[in-house]
């Protein structure tokens, strides 16, 4: 199958590829983070208990390009004009 598609499409794919991956790898870490917590609350515990207080945490940065047309989103504030997030994966 892969060595039937040109460079174009086995880009796409892998630009596709990339969203899903980074997609799963956030809800697994928020099941892990669920799962954590149970297991904390039935030993007596808080979550931060265990694993400490978290002071101000820096917002994520997901910096991300549009596949089309190569425009990068910073992460922060605005879309570019131009960017479409349907189209971005990240970097």
């Amino acid at each position: 199958m892969l060595d039937n598609m040109n460079i174009k499409q086995l880009r796409e794919l892998r630009d596709r590829v990339d969203v899903v991956i980074a997609k799963k790898e956030a809800e697994a870490r928020m099941k892990l983070r669920e799962r954590m917590a149970e297991l904390a609350a039935e030993a007596g515990f808080d979550l931060s208990e265990i694993v400490g207080k978290v002071g101000k945490q820096k917002r994520a940065r997901r910096q991300m390009r549009d596949t089309k047309t190569k425009i990068i989103y910073s992460g922060f504030g605005k879309y570019p004009k131009g960017f479409d997030i349907k189209r971005a994966v990240p970097l």
